[in-house]
């Protein structure tokens, strides 16, 4: 009798295991896709600079701009440290940005991000 009920058994574990799973799409997608931009975005004066891998300065009358060294970010975004040094001594570091290129001849935007 109990050989019969573990014959059972396997056999039952072997037609449940066999069977395929059903297919499921989701009709409502989970997550809503949208662009963000995160900062405000930097003149386009700059962007030669930004996208340029020297560190780099701008004078201008008021003010002398230092661009420096680039890095990804956590996101996958190209980001350089900017430094605006004014005349009068005051020192600003800000961080910039650009998205991602969607295709090869996109031109890119470059955000401020906002400092915590």
């Amino acid at each position: 009798m109990f050989k019969y009920i573990c014959i059972a058994g396997v056999l039952v574990l072997m037609v449940g295991c066999t069977s395929s799973t059903r297919n499921v799409e989701a009709k409502v997608p989970l997550v809503e896709t949208r662009v963000e931009k995160n900062g405000e975005k930097v003149p386009t004066l700059y962007r030669q600079f930004l996208e340029s891998n020297e560190n780099e300065s701008l004078l201008t009358p008021e003010q002398a701009i230092y661009f420096q060294d680039s890095y990804l970010s956590a996101l996958g975004q190209k980001c350089r440290n900017v430094l605006f040094e004014s005349n009068n001594g005051v020192s600003v570091k800000r961080v910039a940005c650009t998205e991602n290129k969607l295709f090869s001849d996109q031109v890119r935007a470059w955000y401020f991000i906002p400092n915590l």
